[in-house]
């Protein structure tokens, strides 16, 4: 905070919280000093970090389980939960003319994905993941949130991922799991043994994501 400047309602919010020793540019030792506090500190840290979590993980309309995030240009504005939660979801994020973020942790039926399952998403060839650039599929643990480690030494699938195939109608399907697909490896992105979740790029969104008339398919559970 010593290197930023702040408007009037900032700066208000910053000085308010002197009176529980927080203060740009200088150590943090009020619960050292009034320790009849520091319960009530660490209490009112968790709650504050469990409402972060709990809104990084629903940002923006729901849409086929995928969580279509907001469309905003002004970096949520004041809305100072928001933007904790968005840093929490991935700090230094584009802004959605840049880059756009669709996110899920659920296949379908609404059930958390697990890489004990086999899983599929098939994008229509006149449906393919519109991006003017590239566009790119995240794999995350969902315990750990770090990328899965894989013999394939394969993190993402994208239109750039080497040996990726198409349908014959043109569509794509990519799989998903701990597994391989019978399929074979060319369109399969591995996942852990247990919750995963997904994270998709859209570098250069175009007209039908920024007016947010897109819709992702959903990810389906294979028998």
């Amino acid at each position: 905070m010593r290197a930023n400047k702040f408007s009037e309602k900032e700066q208000a919010i910053i000085d308010n919280y002197k009176q529980i020793g927080l203060v740009p540019g200088a150590p943090y030792t009020f619960s050292k000093d009034h320790p009849e506090y520091k319960d009530a500190i660490e209490e009112g840290f968790k709650i504050g970090q469990a409402r972060v979590d709990s809104l990084s993980k629903n940002i923006g309309k729901k849409v086929n389980g995928w969580n279509m995030s907001p469309l905003m240009n002004d970096y949520f504005g004041d809305d100072y939960l928001l933007r904790a939660a968005w840093a929490r979801k991935g700090i230094y994020l584009n802004s959605p003319v840049e880059a756009y973020y669709p996110a899920t942790t659920i296949d379908g039926d609404g059930e958390l994905l697990d890489g004990n399952n086999n899983y599929a998403i098939t994008f229509p060839a006149d449906a393919l993941p519109p991006a003017n650039y590239f566009w790119s599929l995240t794999m995350y643990d969902g315990i750990t949130g770090l990328m899965v480690d894989n013999d394939l030494k394969r993190y993402s699938i994208s239109d750039r991922t080497k040996g990726i195939v198409y349908n014959k109608d043109k569509s794509l399907t990519l799989y998903f799991g701990y597994a391989q697909p019978k399929e074979g490896k060319s369109n399969w992105l591995p996942a852990p043994k247990g919750v995963f979740d997904l994270l998709m790029r859209l570098y250069g969104p175009k007209e039908n994501v920024l007016n947010g008339t897109y819709a992702i398919p959903k990810v389906e559970k294979l028998k």
